[in-house]
């Protein structure tokens, strides 16, 4: 009978401990990896006024190409160009409508080409 309960109570803490590492294993899977080079650069607004998209979430993108406007006027002549800051993967924060000065629009993944 003791011999039973060994390995019944021998089972059980490997069970917890399999329980442990899959919990452990799952909530990572959840979080950015880390130290592998994982880089958003911010992309902010450079005045107050409509936000027009010339590029698609997700697509890539190099420093300095043209990735949106923000109209600031009452025509499209009144508008300033958003610059990417990085190379890398586009991912937009606010897809459109009024934005104000210095509001953070997009992100730039530089990991992507790394």
């Amino acid at each position: 009978m003791e011999y039973e309960e060994d390995n019944e109570t021998f089972i059980l803490q490997k069970l917890d401990d399999m329980i442990d590492f899959v919990e452990s294993f799952t909530s990572s899977l959840s979080k950015p990896a880390e130290g592998k080079g994982v880089t958003k650069v911010p992309v902010h607004s450079p005045v107050r006024g409509e936000l027009f998209w010339l590029k698609e979430d997700r697509q890539l993108v190099r420093r300095g190409w043209r990735i949106a406007l923000v109209q600031f006027g009452t025509s499209i002549e009144e508008s300033k160009p958003v610059a990417s800051p990085a190379d890398g993967q586009l991912s937009i924060i606010v897809y459109g409508g009024r934005v104000g000065e210095g509001t953070e629009i997009a992100e730039i993944e530089t990991d992507v080409l790394a």
